[in-house]
């Protein structure tokens, strides 16, 4: 669970920044972590063990992945996400299309398919 929420909330900002305005001003990532730590309580996860900064994220990462496997459910889940059927739609099908790389680009760059 904590793998997801921090994963989530480092695409997010990344997002943020790479096609929204630009980075956060220091207070403002400074909240931007404080609530990341209370939405991970909300689901669960101990706020002790929640990353309050980018570099507690990038700490986080580089202890996580060692443990990090794939199955074959997350390899068809992601090859849906990536190579959307028509079946889905035109509309939908373009988007997800579309939104896939922008995706990719914020993830920790081990991580990336």
């Amino acid at each position: 669970q904590l793998w997801i929420h921090v994963t989530g909330w480092h695409s997010v900002l990344k997002c943020y920044e790479m096609y929204g305005p630009g980075p956060l001003s220091a207070a403002e990532e400074e909240r931007f972590w404080a609530e990341c730590v209370i939405a991970a309580e909300l689901q669960t996860c101990k706020p002790a063990d929640v990353p309050r900064s980018r570099a507690e994220v990038r700490e986080y990462f580089a202890a996580v992945r060692p443990r990090l496997c794939t199955s074959e459910r997350a390899a068809e889940g992601m090859h849906y996400l990536l190579r959307t059927p028509p079946s889905t739609g035109a509309a939908f099908m373009t988007l997800s299309r579309l939104a896939a790389p922008a995706t990719i680009a914020s993830l920790p760059k081990y991580s990336t398919p």
